[in-house]
């Protein structure tokens, strides 16, 4: 940084006559100007202030406060032979050098003080070549000839590179009414909450972030981004949902044998289907259809839906013997993507009596609710408590009949409104009346005419 500076001649100036530097974006601190004020009416000033040769201040402005306090008319001062950009650049230099700065204001100035040397021709950019030729580079005395990158001025300012970066991210990010906002704040010394809140792209964000912190809404701005995204989110689903609920025939009840179908026309096809969320039967005799299913799930899931299906205890070694079944390779899987791999357990907890398990002699207290995915992998649309309160036994239309208050999760975590859904073995139609709650689509088969009668009848009910 000492290519810019220069001998200069030392004066008395008239204090009336000295001009402040453009746009500081730090302010003055009144304490450390009552502790000047009080040293300079002690012992005198021990150091003169720095000034350009048209009495811009470079360094001193609280020694000069102090000294207009004392009602001093006065000040001795080392003028420099420089002005304009050089002026602002020793300016900046003097403070990232000497000032107790936060690192807000730090960002400032090393994104202000970059700016300055691309002005005078001394920055590195993807257009510029060897050699200075911006205008004002004749006042500097001694330069390198060579542009300056962000890594030559990183080792200058004796930082990391990175960290340099992450300033001017910080400093380009930022809208200038959000930082005046923060400016006196302790968010504006702290790099992560302030680097969390360039993640917001509008300024309108930025804002609704800061001040949901210092309101009290929101801890930090970690949480506050989080916050807002989640608001985004939702006004977006609601959004679709609104929309979806004015489309004709978004669920659609089908009686047959789901393994028997796939020849109908209506048949999901291949990568169709966002997600399925379905309750299979636990009777020994459907233990060998476990493969089956999870082969046609891979097929007409789309790539990154979900499979949730309730699993009773006993059938858990074969859902997870079918689940490794989908992932031998093949050609043909290969081609078609038709993959399961495992992602979650939730536990659908029982309200009410404790079931027993006399084959293996066990108080049963929770139901597994197992979660599987097709590649590739995403997360969840908001996070899931994987311990779920069962809403006790609504068995009045099927036997195994579950809660719609407990699917609610599921949906809202692992598909958004206007999703198809599918549910294979429906029964009563909860999961579609779910659906319909929620604005998902839906595709649902059983075999009995009456359980496809009585689901028909709930959803009727919806719309009453």
């Amino acid at each position: 940084m000492g290519e810019y500076v220069t001998e200069g001649e030392i004066r008395d100036v008239e204090i009336s006559s000295l001009k402040p530097q453009r746009s500081v974006p730090r302010a003055i601190d009144n304490g450390i100007v009552k502790q000047l004020a009080e040293s300079i009416s002690n012992f005198g000033l021990i150091h003169p202030i720095t000034i350009s040769n048209d009495n811009v201040i470079i360094a001193g402005n609280h020694r000069v406060a102090a000294m207009k306090t004392l009602g001093k008319k006065i000040i001795r001062a080392t003028v420099l032979p420089v002005s304009g950009v050089i002026a602002r650049i020793l300016m900046i230099e003097e403070n990232l050098i000497r000032s107790e700065l936060t690192t807000l204001e730090q960002s400032e100035y090393l994104d202000e003080h970059s700016k300055l040397l691309e002005e005078l021709g001394q920055r590195a950019t993807k257009s510029t070549g060897g050699k200075n030729k911006g205008r004002g580079a004749e006042e500097v005395r001694g330069c390198a000839p060579d542009h300056k990158t962000t890594k030559d001025i990183a080792e200058e300012m004796g930082m990391a590179e990175r960290t340099l970066q992450e300033r001017f991210q910080i400093a380009n990010s930022l809208s200038k009414q959000v930082r005046d906002k923060l400016r006196n704040t302790s968010i504006a010394d702290n790099k992560g909450e302030l680097l969390y809140l360039t993640k917001l792209k509008t300024p309108e964000d930025q804002m609704n972030a800061v001040e949901k912190v210092l309101s009290g809404e929101a801890k930090t701005l970690k949480e506050a981004v989080s916050k807002i995204s989640k608001e985004r989110q939702r006004d977006a689903f609601a959004t679709e949902a609104t929309e979806v609920r004015k489309l004709p025939d978004t669920i659609s009840l089908t009686f047959g044998d789901f393994f028997e179908m796939e020849d109908d026309p209506n048949f999901p096809k291949h990568n169709s289907v966002d997600a399925i969320i379905t309750d299979p039967p636990y009777v020994e005799d459907w233990r060998e259809n476990w493969a089956p299913f999870l082969g046609i799930a891979a097929d007409i899931l789309k790539p990154g839906g979900f499979l949730i299906s309730y699993v009773g205890h006993i059938r858990l070694p074969e859902f997870f013997a079918a689940l490794e079944e989908t992932q031998i390779e093949s050609p043909s899987k290969l081609s078609k993507n038709n993959k399961l791999e495992f992602f979650w357990i939730c536990a659908l907890e029982h309200k009410g009596a404790i079931t027993a398990v006399h084959t293996r002699s066990v108080q049963c207290g929770f139901k597994p609710i197992l979660i599987a995915f097709k590649p590739p992998a995403r997360k969840p649309y908001q996070y899931l408590n994987d311990l779920l309160q069962g809403s006790g036994r609504e068995k009045d239309l099927h036997e195994w009949q579950q809660g719609v208050s407990e699917l609610i999760p599921l949906l809202d975590a692992f598909t958004k409104p206007g999703d198809i859904v599918l549910d294979p073995f429906m029964g009563s139609g909860t999961t579609a009346v779910a659906c319909k709650m929620t604005a998902r689509r839906f595709i649902g088969y059983d075999n009995v005419q009456e359980n496809v009668d009585n689901a028909t009848s709930r959803i009727l009910q919806l719309d009453k």
